[in-house]
């Protein structure tokens, strides 16, 4: 195993543990019915974001410091993802936390489009997701923005969102192509 798919296995061990670290460290206190959006979505993309890497960090070669700048903005967001997750019976919290590691996720996507010298395999619709994504957080993680109706429902959006792009964007596209691969052996 590679450094790289090692360093991307731990971090989502890590980043799922510390969701039940955090609930735990909340006890009797968390508002499991309010949290539930943001751990439903915590979960699905954190597995979706791990799926993606791994396919990424088997394909990509590294060929310059722009490569070596995209693994460590990996490694800042996925520990902001574990941040998050620890912090996770503080929604605005974790919200914001999870905000500023969409963007990073950004600028490791930006890092990549420089190292390729294009933007391969979508990354385009990748940025303008996690953009979309960070909007949604910030919303939730303030209360100078008013809504009419309970921001858990914002929550729901993020989850919807993230089982739609993991199934009809590429996260189980690239299972398939793996499968494909090994029954040719």
């Amino acid at each position: 195993m590679k450094l790289r798919s090692a360093l991307n296995n731990g971090f989502l061990f890590l980043g799922i543990g510390s969701i039940f670290i955090g609930m735990l460290r909340g006890g009797d206190n968390v508002d499991f019915v309010g949290i539930l959006p943001l751990v439903i979505f915590f979960i699905f993309f954190r597995i979706k974001m791990w799926l993606d890497d791994a396919v990424y960090f088997s394909r990509e070669k590294r060929k310059n410091a722009l490569f070596d700048l995209g693994v460590i903005f990996a490694i800042v967001a996925w520990c902001l993802w574990a941040v998050a997750g620890y912090t996770i019976t503080t929604p605005a919290t974790s919200y914001l936390i999870l905000m500023w590691a969409l963007l990073v996720l950004v600028a490791w996507i930006l890092a990549d489009a420089l190292h390729n010298k294009c933007f391969a395999e979508n990354r385009k619709y990748f940025i303008l997701l996690n953009l979309i994504y960070t909007a949604v957080l910030w919303v939730m993680s303030t209360d100078t923005v008013i809504l009419p109706f309970p921001k858990t429902a914002l929550g729901w959006l993020l989850v919807a969102g993230t089982l739609i792009d993991f199934l009809f964007h590429g996260s189980l596209k690239n299972f398939e192509e793996e499968f494909d691969e090994r029954k040719q052996y």
